[in-house]
């Protein structure tokens, strides 16, 4: 009785709460990150079970999004949004309800809405030895699909995302070791340049980060090469000697040398061909947080308090 009564009066109010404009998009324009699901997973292979279950989607320039798991650190996909689309189809409950407020979602979860060209497996994408790579430490949820939850505290953790404008700056420390992750995006000449930037804190030993599942071929320390999906040429390469790069398991991998007083490196993800970005510039200072009102316009209301009042709940009327 008592749950039939709440959901006669939060549903009830609908329709006097609903604003008469009609709502903009779910994603809005500009800004720069959102948090959502995201379904990666594919037929077969590493990343058969690539799932975000705590993702963040980073709109980039020139039609690109990226995903970041922030339970396990590692970036779960990154691919082209189709022109005039969002970065991820809309099937998250927060999505279809968002301007039918009556709709539920179904079984299926966004996805991608363009093809993704580099993704990780589903395992930690930084860690602090090679061989933490390799798997999922978490504990299975009951379906024995996914980990649960984030990566133990003692192995890395998400600390947070900034806003900078038009740039998300990650947080996140692995160990003791804290990181700072940003993006930039470089097209020309039919090719299309990801750059991962990250300022590293003290570090007392090496780093190892994975970079994305497929064919490599490693060239150099420095440079690894895959014929990627449909034939589309890939490419990874760093801008530095302390980063350097490895085959391990099917997927490439990278190794960041120590340094006591912390360190800026650059890694690219490259469409395209590798001599595009064989010689990277130094990585740029960390965005600074976005103190400027991101919404402008003032937006004057009324307030109705305890306009309902039952079973212990009140509603304001805003």
């Amino acid at each position: 009785m008592k749950a039939a009564l709440l959901t006669a009066l939060l549903f009830g109010l609908a329709p006097d709460l609903r604003a008469a404009d009609q709502p903009g998009p779910f994603f809005e324009p500009g800004f720069p990150f959102y948090q959502t699901q995201v379904d990666l997973r594919e037929k077969a292979g590493p990343l058969a079970e690539n799932f975000a279950v705590r993702g963040l989607v980073l709109p980039l320039g020139t039609g690109h999004a990226l995903a970041f798991d922030q339970d396990l650190l590692r970036v779960a996909g990154v691919w082209a949004v189709p022109a005039g689309q969002p970065p991820v189809t809309l099937a998250n409950m927060a999505q279809v309800s968002y301007a039918e407020p009556h709709r539920k979602s179904g079984a299926d979860h966004s996805k991608p809405a363009g093809p993704v060209a580099f993704a990780n497996g589903l395992h930690p994408g930084v860690a602090l030895s090679a061989e933490a790579l390799r798997k999922d430490p978490r504990t299975p949820n009951p379906s024995a699909d996914l980990g649960r939850g984030p990566l133990p505290a003692t192995l890395g953790r998400f600390d947070g995302v900034e806003d900078a404008g038009s740039v998300a700056v990650l947080h996140y420390h692995v160990g003791g070791v804290a990181i700072r992750e940003w993006h930039e995006v470089k097209s020309g000449a039919g090719t299309t340049i990801i750059l991962r930037h990250f300022a590293v804190g003290p570090q007392p030993g090496p780093l190892f980060f994975s970079i994305a599942a497929g064919a490599w071929t490693v060239r150099g320390p420095r440079l690894a090469e895959d014929q990627g999906k449909a034939g589309k040429a890939l490419a990874v390469s760093t801008n530095s000697d302390a980063l350097t790069l490895a085959a391990q398991d099917g997927e490439l991998i990278a190794r960041l040398a120590p340094a006591p007083k912390g360190q800026r490196v650059t890694l690219a993800l490259i469409l395209g061909p590798a001599g595009a970005a064989a010689v990277l510039a130094p990585t740029p200072e960390t965005p600074a947080p976005d103190q400027t009102r991101r919404w402008q316009q003032r937006v004057p209301t009324t307030v109705q308090l305890d306009s309902v009042k039952a079973n212990g709940l009140a509603l304001d009327r805003m």
